[in-house]
């Protein structure tokens, strides 16, 4: 088949500089290309001035300059409507996607896989009537939006797929004439980078980790009120905070969100002095925890593995997970994980086998679950191994690819 993935325009696809649906783009092309004619659409960058074809993958560089032309012209300004933003109309990247589906019509591609960008998909089968459309949701948008504006980009899909039974799930319940066409297709995680240490040494103190944005939708003041009773009882216990300090903007998740525990952190927008992350520093400092909690940010891809794999517990109290990739990652190290009951965390975590999964947003029960778990070594050594198998079997590459074709093969086989 000939295969194309559609990248959102700001996502970093090669290396050095990813994020997590871009080297999710990238693990899963090259691996494709095995057996199939792979492109891969992204922003143009200075890696692609010099080289296109990388590991069998074509990587066709897609200039952003109409886009800043066109948004300076219409520049809608403030959204009267909260469930009608502008990222979710069609003009949105619409040089873009204009550009993407000229050369899929061109190439003859018969399956484009685009990553959340709805509003692409009308565009590309404009052009190209006969290719069929795989729709890649990693959030909770088709169920959040407004219901009219997403039906009608949805009538140009062939295929929706959530990476968790979670997302799918709203979908179907928002969209009962597509449930047909909608897939589960859980991301993935790299199970030979991410392994157990052989030789761990157990020194203290113990360590606890947390790894995500530091924005208010991840639950980071919840883990600091929690990691204010856990160190009452062990004042042994240090935690790391690594992932970048940037807050996602209320429009994509909090403003639209009618889980109350979500729009709940409406309070954390809007202030004029301190963001979340800095917010978050400032309690620590006050809550006199400074030498028991370190802010890290942003580190290298090597650096955050190292992190896993020598942490007692990964610590997750996210109130919105679409998937929640830093668990899995952690239990491919042998890492056991408590998190909240969100999202698709609640189908990558086995409650009780590879982990714990507590109460959204209740700082008592997440400490409660630490203690729990750091009391009893043998159970956590229980959850890391149990954690280990499960990665392997459910969340590898070669797994979710082995899938991934078998959607792209049905969509083109019965349509």
């Amino acid at each position: 088949m000939r295969l194309a993935i559609v990248s959102q325009p700001f996502d970093g696809v090669l290396p050095p500089n990813q994020n997590s649906i871009g080297i999710w783009t990238n693990e899963v092309a090259r691996r494709l290309a095995a057996r199939h004619d792979v492109t891969v659409y992204l922003q143009s960058n200075d890696t692609l001035k010099t080289k296109r074809d990388l590991d069998g993958v074509h990587y066709f560089p897609i200039s952003l300059r109409p886009d800043d032309i066109l948004q300076r012209r219409w520049s809608p300004g403030p959204d009267a409507d909260p469930l009608v933003p502008a990222y979710a109309r069609r003009r949105h990247w619409l040089g873009y996607a204009l550009q993407v589906a000229w050369d899929l019509r061109r190439r003859g591609c018969d399956v484009a896989h685009v990553l959340n960008s709805h509003q692409f998909a009308p565009t590309l089968k404009l052009f190209h009537p006969s290719l069929r459309v795989v729709l890649n949701m990693r959030c909770e948008w088709l169920s959040q939006l407004d219901r009219g504006l997403i039906g009608r980009h949805l009538r140009a899909v062939d295929r929706i797929v959530g990476c968790s039974t979670h997302v799918t799930g709203l979908i179907e319940a928002r969209f009962p004439d597509f449930a047909d066409r909608c897939r589960t297709l859980p991301n993935a995680i790299d199970t030979e980078t991410f392994v157990p240490l052989s030789n761990r040494a157990e020194p203290p103190p113990v360590r606890l980790l947390f790894v995500g944005r530091v924005s208010p939708e991840k639950g980071v003041h919840v883990l600091i009120e929690a990691m204010k009773r856990v160190t009452q009882v062990r004042p042994d216990v240090r935690l790391d905070v690594v992932g970048g300090m940037s807050q996602l903007p209320g429009n994509y998740l909090v403003d639209i969100s009618d889980d109350p525990l979500v729009s709940d952190l409406a309070r954390f927008y809007g202030t004029e002095t301190l963001g979340y992350s800095d917010l978050m520093k400032s309690g620590v400092e006050q809550a006199g925890l400074g030498h028991v909690i370190a802010f890290h940010g942003q580190l290298p891809y090597a650096e955050v593995v190292a992190h896993l794999q020598n942490a007692d517990l990964l610590i997750n109290p996210s109130l919105s997970e679409a998937f929640g990739r830093g668990p899995v990652e952690a239990m491919a190290c042998g890492t056991p994980v408590i998190c909240a009951a969100t999202g698709g965390m609640t189908d990558t975590v086995d409650d009780g086998v590879t982990g714990l999964l507590t109460a959204p947003g209740n700082a008592e029960a997440l400490a409660a679950a630490i203690l729990a778990l750091l009391a009893d070594p043998g159970r956590l050594a229980a959850m890391g191994f149990a954690g280990r198998r499960r990665a392997v079997e459910l969340y590898s590459w070669d797994a979710v690819v082995r899938d991934l074709e078998s959607i792209y093969t049905e969509m083109t086989d019965r349509d």
